[in-house]
């Protein structure tokens, strides 16, 4: 995977419409060596990956100067935001009001609090018609500080007022997203909970009083919120039908208040790509049509960003995938592979650690699925060398299953005992230590001796008989789900 560089990862979300306005504005706002740094800029933009010893290269190739590239590199890393600020001056709600509040501190810094009062004002229409109740305090402060400066104390202290509920609102959005990324914690350890204790501990999380407090008709965004945070938790708990409920009641909030489609395109994209993955459909012409439409989606959205783009086709194509595997296509879902690479590569600036896991995972289920195992196993290798797996316990719990049933297809079975050691612990340590992981580390230990065949077929039939008892409660059963167990077993019976 190539290394992460935080020039190279900026520009690579720009649009050619930015790209061009930096190079009107580094002309304008640099002296003598301005052409440098737009070659230096152009040099980055072409490289696929990031590589220092690459950009150096390049950059000698370009007739540039490589002694102080690192100081260039920040110099031009500013540059860079300073006139994708220009650019977008004014696209968003927030934007507009934050340039307003600017204006204003400038005017109130030279006396002028009737000149203040009026951009304030345009502030505090589009602060509330958006629904930026973050925001909204900070303008009646200014007000404030605006009417103090012109004696006014009476409006003022009405002023004050006004500021206590709006950061009360604030304070409950914040809390609420404060849970939302606890929910997302428990869907990154456990994915589903799989044992009592844990389906307790998140029906607990969902009594908490703030997800049970009626939202204020007026804070969408803390409407909105608390849906996210309920249909994660419903994730995690297993519960489909309650989490699809959850989400196309999100949905509609959007479509009650159109203006918002347009405002936060990147949670209204959010929102439908999850409705895809759970709507679903068994037929594949209305699947493909709600597909189409999904992927249409950026074409019709005025601030569709490179963020925007990216979550839409990474989600697709995901959910393709996803679909195809869950219908046992696996030859379908090997010819998706592709595309599914084209896609990543093409948004990997913009792509989660988390999401760029979960897409490795995916290839390496295919590729096994298809007796691909040197594949499936340099996926594996991808996801255990170079990803972040301490905070994507779910995921790894998963990569490291695949892992030991990849090598054993290989025939590494002096490996395989050692690494068969290594995941027990690991699920020791993370109290995944359960009965189907009990009952798959000691086959792995039993198929790390190499027995004979008649003795191999025994062991796998020992272990399905124990897998198909305990698949009978539905908190265990989930070992099984986005894992080829079933079919291993099975083909060596």
């Amino acid at each position: 995977m190539p290394k992460k560089d935080k020039l190279f990862e900026l520009i690579k979300t720009m649009s050619m419409s930015e790209k061009r306005y930096f190079k009107l504005f580094a002309g304008r706002h640099t002296i003598g060596e301005q052409n440098n740094y737009v070659r230096l800029f152009d040099v980055l933009d072409q490289m696929n990956g990031f590589n220092a010893g690459e950009l150096v290269t390049a950059a000698e190739k370009a007739g540039l100067p490589t002694k102080h590239l690192s100081s260039d590199k920040s110099y031009l890393y500013n540059l860079v935001l300073k006139s994708l600020s220009a650019c977008n001056a004014g696209k968003s709600s927030s934007l507009q009001v934050k340039e307003f509040l600017h204006q204003a501190e400038i005017l109130l810094e030279r006396g002028l609090h009737d000149h203040a009062l009026r951009v304030l004002k345009k502030a505090l229409t589009i602060a509330q018609k958006a629904n930026l109740i973050w925001l909204v305090p900070e303008v009646y402060y200014q007000q404030y500080l605006a009417l103090q400066g012109k004696a006014n104390l009476q409006a003022p202290s009405e002023l004050l007022q006004k500021i206590e509920p709006g950061l009360q609102e604030s304070s409950y959005l914040f809390q609420l997203q404060q849970l939302w990324q606890q929910a997302i914690g428990y869907l990154r350890n456990y994915g589903e909970v799989r044992t009592p204790e844990e389906k307790r501990e998140l029906e607990l999380f969902l009594e908490h009083p703030l997800l049970h407090r009626p939202a204020s008709p007026d804070n969408f965004h803390a409407s909105l919120s608390s849906l996210q945070v309920k249909a994660t938790a419903m994730r995690v708990l297993g519960n489909t039908e309650l989490e699809l409920a959850l989400v196309r009641e999100a949905r509609q909030l959007f479509e009650n208040q159109e203006e918002f489609k347009k405002e936060y395109p990147l949670l209204y994209a959010q929102s439908l790509g999850s409705l895809l993955y759970l709507e679903g459909t068994d037929n594949d012409n209305d699947f493909e049509a709600n597909l189409s439409a999904y992927r249409s989606l950026p074409d019709h959205m005025t601030k569709a960003h490179v963020r925007v783009k990216s979550q839409v086709y990474l989600l697709s194509y995901h959910a393709e995938m996803y679909r195809l595997i869950h219908q046992k296509r696996f030859e379908d879902a090997l010819h998706l592979i592709p595309a599914m690479e084209s896609i990543f590569d093409t948004f990997r600036e913009s792509t989660t650690d988390y999401m760029q896991t979960d897409y490795f995972l995916l290839f390496a289920f295919v590729y096994f699925a298809n007796k691909e195992y040197s594949k499936a196993l340099q996926q594996i290798n991808s996801i255990l060398n170079e990803m972040p797996l301490g905070d994507f316990l779910f995921l790894s719990h998963k990569v490291r299953i695949l892992d030991l049933m990849t090598h054993y297809e290989l025939g590494n079975y002096q490996l395989l005992r050692y690494k068969a050691d290594s995941t027990w612990r690991f699920f020791k340590k993370e109290q995944r230590d359960l009965p189907p992981e009990q009952t798959f580390i000691k086959l792995v230990r039993r198929l790390a001796q190499h027995p004979p065949m008649d003795e191999t077929r025994k062991l796998f039939k020992q272990a399905r008989e124990q897998w198909t008892e305990q698949a009978k409660d539905p908190l265990t059963n989930r070992f099984f789900m986005d894992l080829p167990i079933w079919p291993w077993v099975n083909s060596h019976l």
